[in-house]
């Protein structure tokens, strides 16, 4: 029933955020509530206001307090966030080091180089507004990854886990996914090298994670090359389900993809999930012509904006901290020497750059992998990671790729072999 109730004033705007912030339709919305599409778009753009029986109906689905939901009171707690340090975060240190290797006039400008200050974040986050780029960072098909990943998980409590998350947006996409499926117990764990973006990742929980379900974030500022040095700050109180995610191109700029997995995940328990977002192959690797024609990064076919926008961001360091630079040009080469994972091929970046007062200097900015699924998945399951499925996207350039933790192998003793020898 129908009732009209000046109390519910603002029921609306409460009904708008949650389902947004939780990424549901009004159909979607409308099937876990038992309502109507038509009835949640009513109330939302504030044409109805709904009796008490929907509003519970609603408020159950979101996952909210029905009285906070329908008066907005009481007020609901904040977010418990805690924000950390590690050694590895000593960004004075860094630039030091950065500013060494650009003395030298040639050498590896390392990724983590360029997210170290405000302005490089900045060029970052201007990256992801160009509207291809944008375009592409939006058709991560979140959806289909989350409802793998709950059927895996169940209902025990989970722990998400961003390496390089940057502005979190698909941590926190993912986060919102599981509290729509009514999921009771679950943490955000954010690690980043940059202070500026883990800074930015914190405001965008804060602004899109529904304060009435109360999600615990930490916040680490750190290198994931040495997370098993500070792993412990991860763990909970009694066993929780890791899902570690490496959106963007996190995973494909890795110098050793598999090295990583193998050495700095060794600390995950059985069961835990892998979620990589990483780039196709656009051609056979073993057909290098094919590939040069074919891959946007090496056939300049991309849009001069997001074009300008890389350059820009890659460079950034270069121009910022090197003395007298008259010049920076940015080029890209096919280059299999790099190539681990079989079926998969790299576009190296370098940087030739003209000094004012000193001979030319070269640098490598760093590798852009792409991968074939199959080469990828065996690839992983020889490190003890099974691969349980994968959704291509942006016209089968990108794909979201999941993995889970293989259990460890039974010992076979002497008791194991004596019952063997019974059957």
């Amino acid at each position: 029933m129908v009732t009209r109730n000046s109390g519910f004033s603002g029921i609306s705007s409460r009904l708008r955020v949650l389902r947004k912030t939780q990424g549901l339709s009004y159909a979607a919305l409308g099937r876990l509530a038992g309502v109507s599409n038509a009835m949640v778009m009513y109330i939302e753009t504030g044409q109805t206001v709904p009796g008490l029986e929907i509003v519970s109906k609603l408020a159950h689905a979101l996952g909210v307090d029905a009285r906070w939901f329908a008066f907005g009171n009481p007020a609901p707690e904040r977010h418990s966030t805690q924000f950390l340090g590690t050694p590895e975060s000593d960004s004075i240190q860094m630039i030091c080091d950065l500013q060494a290797i650009l003395r030298q006039g040639s050498g590896t400008i390392d990724d983590t180089f360029k997210y170290l200050d405000p302005l490089g974040a900045a060029q970052w986050c201007r990256l992801l507004e160009e509207k291809a780029f944008a375009a592409l960072v939006e058709a991560v098909p979140m959806q289909e990854a989350a409802s793998a990943i709950a059927k895996l998980v169940g209902r025990q409590p989970v722990d998400i886990l961003g390496l390089g998350a940057g502005t979190a947006r698909h941590e926190l996409g993912l986060v919102n996914r599981f509290l729509a499926r009514q999921h009771s117990d679950i943490r955000l764990l954010l690690l980043d090298i940059s202070h500026a973006l883990l800074s930015l990742a914190s405001r965008n929980a804060t602004a899109r994670l529904p304060v009435q379900r109360n999600v615990p974030l930490l916040c680490v500022l750190g290198n994931f090359h040495s997370l098993p040095m500070y792993s412990h700050l991860f763990e909970g109180q009694g066993p929780r389900c890791k899902v570690v995610c490496m959106f963007g191109y996190t995973f494909a700029n890795l110098e050793n993809e598999l090295r990583f997995v193998e050495k700095n995940l060794a600390w995950l328990p059985a069961d835990s999930l892998l979620l990589l977002d990483v780039p196709m192959v656009f051609a056979p690797a073993s057909s290098p012509s094919e590939v040069e024609q074919r891959d946007p990064a090496l056939s300049e076919q991309r849009p001069s904006e997001w074009r300008h926008r890389v350059e820009e961001f890659l460079t950034g360091p270069i121009r910022r901290y090197a003395d007298g630079v008259l010049e920076v040009t940015m080029t890209k080469s096919l280059d299999n020497r790099a190539t681990i994972v079989p079926g998969s091929y790299t576009v190296n970046h370098s940087a030739a750059v003209r000094f004012a007062d000193r001979p030319s200097g070269h640098f490598f900015m760093g590798y852009t992998k792409r991968y074939e699924v199959t080469g990828l998945a065996k690839s992983l399951q020889a490190l003890g990671w099974n691969f349980v499925s994968h959704w291509p996207y942006a016209s089968n350039t990108n794909m979201l790729c999941l993995f889970q933790r293989a259990k460890p192998a039974p010992k076979r003793g002497r008791t194991a072999k004596a019952q063997a020898s019974l059957k």
